[in-house]
């Protein structure tokens, strides 16, 4: 008697093309959609390790723009409250909504409204409360002010 051996069965596809039944050898072909999750997984995995080191940096960054934006806008007004008292022989403005200044810089980055204050060493004082938008801080949220920029002669 002769035996036969056993040959795979092969069966055609929708598109015309063999494929070794599954219980033949091989390895199983991975579905498109098990390719297109593993793939999002992995892009996704590396976006969130790329936003933890990356970050940090972008916001210190973004935080020292604001304060950079806040020192310009305090020598600014300080600029205005000084043409201010040479145009009212000498008086000063007692607040900044009497300065000629655009609506913009009426507030700090933070949207924190500007203070002035009367010093009688520096004259009027151009305040930012900083980030925190409270008296004192540390860091980014530290107050800015147009005495501490003051030259001393």
């Amino acid at each position: 008697m002769t035996r036969k051996t056993r040959r795979p069965d092969l069966r055609a596809d929708d598109h015309g093309r063999s494929h070794e039944d599954e219980t033949g050898g091989g390895f199983p072909r991975p579905s498109k959609t098990l390719l297109l999750v593993g793939i999002l997984g992995l892009l996704g995995l590396c976006c969130l390790t790329g936003t933890l080191f990356l970050t940090p940096n972008v916001l210190t960054k973004l935080q020292d723009a604001s304060r950079a934006k806040a020192r310009r806008d305090v020598e600014r007004l300080r600029q205005a409250a000084v043409e201010y008292q040479v145009q009212h022989d000498g008086q000063a403005p007692r607040s900044i909504d009497e300065l000629d200044v655009t609506p913009a810089l009426r507030k700090d980055p933070w949207g924190h409204p500007y203070t002035l204050e009367l010093d009688a060493e520096a004259g009027v004082v151009v305040i930012s409360l900083g980030s925190d938008g409270a008296p004192g801080g540390e860091g980014h949220a530290a107050d800015l002010s147009s005495a501490d920029d003051v030259p001393s002669e």
